[in-house]
């Protein structure tokens, strides 16, 4: 019997570094090995065009790591990319050849079309026949785009890192920035009313504090779906937080690592689903990795 193929990903975020390993067998493609390291390449990106000296030397020890995994599990099929931080950083081609370096393999840099595009790929095979838009916030940029392949997105500054100037701004100010942003956007002008699936793992993270809030049992976030109010209680938990402190560890236990994107990437959801007329949005813990991964090859979506 042929033993299943294996696919190792390697996604170079604004934020984090991620490899997921999975096997193809058959016309299923099935994630085993996940690992991430929090390096936070963008972190210092709008300030001087350039990445984070700290985040970049992460970034690269973890690359060690992963080029280790690989090699011991014989993994020929490697696919690197990275997005945001490294196609817009000053550095972002020296860092670029020094992470293929060590992890031999190249790294495709991604256009925010390229982005958007691999996403529709993640959350068509995460669902069954998903129809309508998707929204994948990064850590720098948010990629909007209806789920259809063929079809073209828009890229806007909007991930967390993007926005670390408005975080001292009243919570009403910041949604204001946001709209206006919004209202700036052909996608957002031009479509309505349709299905929302929203990727990443800041939303993730705002569908983990809601089920917090309401006692949710599945703490599953892939499916899980969310109202404008649902999301307005996340703000409003977010907003206490600052003087609450039982409210701030309730937080902070939910995810440390994401607690201060919390409130940006609640506004920012909130506001979209206003500004596209949306009442209900559907988590996706399928985008860009997994998308990565099937591109080009013959696999199954969701079957239920």
């Amino acid at each position: 019997m042929k033993s299943a193929e294996k696919i190792a990903v390697v996604d170079i975020g604004s934020n984090s570094c991620r490899m997921v390993i999975y096997e193809q067998s058959g016309a299923a493609l099935i994630p085993y090995f996940n690992e991430k390291a929090m390096a936070g390449l963008g972190r210092d990106l709008s300030e001087t065009g350039r990445l984070s000296p700290t985040g970049s030397e992460l970034a690269l020890q973890t690359f060690h790591r992963f080029r280790a995994i690989t090699a011991s599990l014989s993994i020929k099929n490697v696919r690197a990319v990275a997005t945001a931080a490294v196609r817009e950083a000053s550095d972002g081609a020296e860092f670029k050849k020094r992470a293929e370096a060590i992890l031999g393999a190249p790294i495709k840099v991604l256009s925010g079309a390229d982005e958007g595009r691999l996403s529709a790929v993640g959350v068509s095979i995460g669902f069954l026949n998903p129809k309508g838009m998707i929204a994948d916030l990064g850590g720098t940029s948010m990629e909007l785009r209806p789920v259809d392949q063929d079809a073209v997105g828009e890229s806007l500054h909007l991930g967390p890192i993007a926005r670390t100037q408005d975080i001292d701004l009243p919570f009403e100010k910041r949604r204001k920035v946001i709209r206006k942003v919004l209202a700036n956007s052909n996608f957002v002008k031009s479509a309505s009313g349709e299905d929302l699936f929203a990727v990443g793992g800041a939303w993730r993270n705002v569908a983990a504090v809601h089920m917090m809030l309401r006692d949710y049992p599945l703490r599953v976030a892939h499916g899980y779906k969310m109202s404008q109010d649902d999301v307005e209680n996340v703000i409003e938990a977010a907003e206490l937080s600052k003087s609450d402190k039982l409210t701030r560890e309730q937080l902070l236990g939910v995810s440390k690592r994401r607690f201060d994107t919390l409130p940006h990437a609640a506004l920012l959801l909130k506001t979209l689903m206003e500004q596209l007329s949306i009442e209900k949005v559907t988590i996706s813990s399928f985008g860009l990795r997994d998308g990565v991964a099937a591109d080009g090859l013959e696999v199954d979506g969701a079957t239920g």
